[in-house]
């Protein structure tokens, strides 16, 4: 991952403004006794986790039960292939009296050889280099490097449609399909569990329970990091306008109330 935070990190944010928060009903505390409608996680959250394990098990059983077995079973057809021998070099029928004055014949089997070769065959600016004898032995030798590699060619397509028709006989690209499609959806329900934004405390508890369960060694994706962070803000906020509300409310409460008492004392 390029950026982790740790949970103690995520932990802390709940700490970005604690007088807000203490002042969330203690109902939806996580350790209270109490229960009442607006301390049970939102049921999107939970949902999406519950689907996210059921992925998350398939992915497991897949690979265990289908995929492996099928790639080590097709592994071993592909090895069972019986090797094509390569075909054999050749040698130019022509030689040639090289500078030192040794008779030379060519062959296939020097690469450079048969880079030179093409050059003679290909390049006009090379008819006119060497006598007529070095000219046809590097003719020669092109004719045969592209014999040669025709046959090569030829053993590389066979094994090519015994590789094709082994994997569609194991189903390797159909489970491959299979198992990308599930991890996306994994991923997906994942991304909802927790960027549905979390309604109170119960849900941060939801989430990071669930967060704990997927990360290991204690890393936390920042992109988790922020959707956790950005519900723990927002939760602060809202405890925040709901305390002012309240002191509000038993302000004009009390209003009232002294403004009772006077009535009954002037009657």
């Amino acid at each position: 991952m390029s950026a982790v935070a740790t949970r103690r990190g995520i932990l802390g944010a709940i700490a970005v403004a604690p007088t807000a928060l203490a002042a969330v009903p203690v109902a939806i505390l996580p350790n209270s006794s109490a229960r009442a409608e607006s301390t049970s996680s939102n049921p999107r959250i939970q949902r999406a986790i519950a689907l996210h394990d059921r992925a998350d098990a398939e992915c497991k059983r897949l690979d265990v039960e289908v995929e492996m077995p099928a790639r080590k079973a097709c592994a071993a057809a592909l090895e069972a292939y019986p090797a094509e021998p390569s075909p054999p070099h050749e040698e130019s029928s022509t030689t040639f009296v090289n500078m030192f004055g040794d008779t030379v014949r060519l062959s296939t089997e020097k690469i450079g050889t048969a880079a030179v070769a093409r050059k003679v065959v290909n390049d006009p600016s090379w008819t006119d280099i060497g006598d007529e004898d070095w000219r046809q032995a590097h003719r020669e030798i092109a004719a045969a490097n592209e014999r040669r590699d025709a046959v090569l060619a030829e053993q590389a397509a066979r094994r090519r449609v015994f590789e094709e028709k082994t994997r569609a006989k194991f189903r390797i690209d159909e489970i491959a399909a299979r198992s990308i499609a599930l991890e996306d959806r994994r991923y997906q329900l994942m991304q909802v569990a927790i960027k549905t934004p979390a309604a109170n405390l119960a849900d941060v508890v939801t989430k990071l329970a669930f967060i704990e369960r997927l990360f290991e060694d204690d890393e936390v994706d920042a992109d988790v990091f922020s959707a956790i962070r950005t519900d723990v803000r927002r939760l602060a906020r809202e405890a925040r306008h709901e305390t002012a509300e309240q002191k509000r409310d038993a302000v004009r409460d009390a209003s009232a109330t002294r403004g009772l008492i006077c009535e009954e004392k002037l009657s």
